[in-house]
């Protein structure tokens, strides 16, 4: 995956490392010493995107505005900025972050590469409970996870997706007894000439290798994971469990870090030793003191400095399924089709992607009020996101 990232853009060596494992956590570092670019410092994130106007990941606003195409990981071809949607993660390599006089922390970006968790077959679907299989793994989503405009409107006419190929965006629960994935961003993936999954391993039977409850077949490959490693695969299409044949596997390192360098990861505790001394999606914790509540499976943030073989936390904040869900999402566009009866209106950003929005008495203007929605309003919108439509907490007018 560091073959997505040329040696001759300058990032550090931690940060090719860290690349390797991007995709299912949050990570932000500042790459000092040299850093992005020449002579100065940069950084390095990677999460699921928040908003757009800029491209906003882990409360980062990233200008996009030198960005040309966006890389796509393990793929020879770019994709334009337009593709990207909110839920799709991402990784970033930007410059410094600097925080403006509003507060708002802000860096320009010079790379993003596209990162997927997992895509195959959708093999079961349960509605109800929220849940999906795909590659027969496990998927839950909920009414932040975004599907794309195809998937939406099949849903929203059949709700048949059943042996539809799709790729999945987002991170792996361990809180369970069978590991799943929790869905950020799911879309169509039509023609895909090979499925791909990620996740730790649970059991190894000769050329057998387990990933949550689906096993996989090592046979045409050479060596094999171990139980607990975490792991990308790439799957031939065609064939059916009860074994997907493996065509290339990689072992995901988390350990291949500089000492001093600052880290901000987001993801599940994974291995829990005491209160002081835990995993985040396989990278060692060291608190300064003991965390209350800490427990495997449960979702933190973690900041502070990787320091002999661990990150050296200086702050850690533990968060719940309702605060995923309710992650703020944050919009920058021109308002168009505005439909004041209906309190809605469409929000088209500078780099193409679009949002409906939605508006109530509960919303706080900021620079005018409702009378001032009009086609080609420039506006700033915070809010949530629920099955596609962007609930404005706050509407702001922009000059």
């Amino acid at each position: 995956m560091t073959a997505l990232i040329s040696p001759t853009t300058g990032i550090s060596r931690w940060c090719l490392a860290t690349w390797a494992f991007l995709g299912l956590s949050m990570l932000l570092v500042s790459c000092g010493g040299g850093g992005v670019g020449e002579g100065g410092t940069g950084s390095f994130a990677s999460g699921p995107i928040s908003g757009f106007g800029s491209v906003h990941v882990g409360g980062i606003r990233f200008d996009d505005s030198r960005i040309a195409a966006v890389a796509v990981e393990d793929e020879p071809a770019a994709v334009p900025l337009r593709a990207l949607r909110p839920g799709m993660v991402v990784a970033i390599e930007a410059g410094e972050i600097r925080t403006d006089a509003a507060g708002v922390r802000r860096a320009m970006a010079r790379r993003i590469t596209l990162a997927g968790s997992l895509r195959g077959p959708v093999t079961d679907v349960e509605w109800p409970a929220r849940r999906l299989r795909v590659l027969g793994l496990p998927v839950r989503f909920n009414a932040a996870t975004m599907f794309d405009d195809q998937l939406r409107e099949q849903i929203r006419e059949s709700g048949q997706i059943l042996h539809q190929v799709v790729e999945v965006w987002g991170h792996v629960d361990r809180s369970g007894s069978v590991p799943q994935f929790v869905a950020t961003y799911v879309a169509a993936a039509h023609g895909a000439s090979t499925y791909k999954a990620r996740g730790f391993v649970r059991e190894v039977r000769g050329a057998l290798v387990r990933l949550g409850d689906q096993w996989f077949d090592f046979s045409a490959v050479s060596g094999r994971p171990a139980e607990g490693d975490f792991v990308g695969l790439r799957v031939q299409p065609g064939n059916s469990p009860p074994a997907w044949t493996v065509q290339s596997w990689t072992r995901i390192d988390r350990s291949d870090f500089i000492d001093g360098h600052r880290l901000k990861i987001e993801g599940l505790v994974t291995t829990l030793v005491d209160e002081r001394h835990f995993r985040v999606d396989g990278i060692p914790v060291v608190a300064e003191q003991a965390v209350a509540g800490v427990a495997e499976g449960r979702y933190v943030e973690v900041e502070g400095t990787w320091q002999a073989g661990a990150l050296r936390a200086a702050q850690i904040e533990l968060k719940t399924e309702d605060q995923l869900e309710e992650r703020p999402s944050e919009w920058e566009g021109r308002a168009l089709e505005v439909d004041r009866t209906q309190r809605r209106f469409t929000l088209t950003t500078t780099g193409g992607q679009s949002v409906s929005v939605s508006y109530n008495d509960l919303t706080v203007f900021e620079g005018g009020s409702a009378d001032n929605l009009i086609d080609g309003a420039q506006v700033e919108v915070k809010g949530e996101l629920r099955d596609g439509v962007l609930l404005a907490r706050e509407i702001e007018f922009d000059d």
